[in-house]
């Protein structure tokens, strides 16, 4: 999967510089992009949609990562345990968690007036996601643990984690199967389209996907950058996966 992911990167930024440079002669920098020759031959991963959090045990995963909270080894283990369960009530990409500060973290008495922000998302459309009660429960924590900048701190260069290792051997072992922080988002978006038929074009809005079936009135009439009126779809996923806990405890 890596290495699919650097031949990829390459591809991409050999394709740019052919857009974007050319030789003397006015001919692009690049005739052709060597990384083609992979086309037949990237690795097989096998079906990622089959990587997630299945029904069956969330509610195990669920308990086991509050359980962790009780006694982790120090701060940084606490904030990949807490990162963890953040990226599991929201579906964002592991980044955009892991990078989170607090500056761009709304807290309100009303939890429908709750938010975070992701001013530069991978989609390129600023948004302001809403967030369920269990993720304000999160943040709040975070607030009161840590004063710095970063919602998820770590003594690493970066200043905030960046593989929360140890919770997702624990999900994993739990589960079953190798799990990444991508899978939880998986399970975020299987979640809200299987077990609660939150409709496809709400599920993409709230994981920063460009929404497919978003015509010229969604997307020159709708606004897409705040996203308050989806509270409702986001708090419903929380509450499903905190249900599940409360069955399997």
């Amino acid at each position: 999967g890596q290495a699919n992911l650097s031949m990829t990167t390459l591809r991409a930024l050999i394709n740019f510089a052919s857009r974007q440079y050319r030789r003397a002669d006015g001919s692009p920098l690049f005739l052709f992009n060597p990384v083609d020759v992979l086309k037949d031959h990237w690795a097989k991963l096998g079906t990622r949609t089959q990587r997630y959090i299945d029904k069956r045990s969330i509610g195990a995963v669920w308990n086991a990562l509050h359980d962790a909270r009780t006694n982790p080894k120090n701060h940084d283990a606490l904030a990949g345990i807490d990162l963890t369960l953040f990226l599991l009530l929201t579906g964002a990409r592991r980044n955009e968690g892991a990078m989170l500060t607090f500056d761009r973290v709304h807290l309100d008495d009303d939890p429908a007036a709750c938010w975070w922000h992701l001013p530069d998302p991978k989609n390129g459309r600023e948004v302001f996601l809403p967030l369920n009660s269990q993720a304000v429960a999160v943040l709040r924590e975070r607030r009161k643990l840590t004063n710095g900048e970063f919602v998820f701190p770590s003594r690493s260069k970066a200043g905030h984690v960046t593989d929360p290792r140890a919770p997702l051997e624990l999900v994993s072992a739990i589960v079953g199967k190798t799990l990444s922080c991508h899978d939880l988002r998986r399970t975020y978006t299987s979640i809200a389209m299987r077990e609660l038929l939150i409709e496809k074009f709400r599920c993409d809005l709230l994981t920063c996907h460009v929404p497919a079936q978003a015509d010229v009135v969604a997307r020159h009439y709708v606004d897409l950058t705040r996203l308050d009126w989806l509270q409702p779809e986001c708090q419903r996923i929380g509450d499903w996966i905190e249900h599940q806990g409360q069955i399997a405890a």
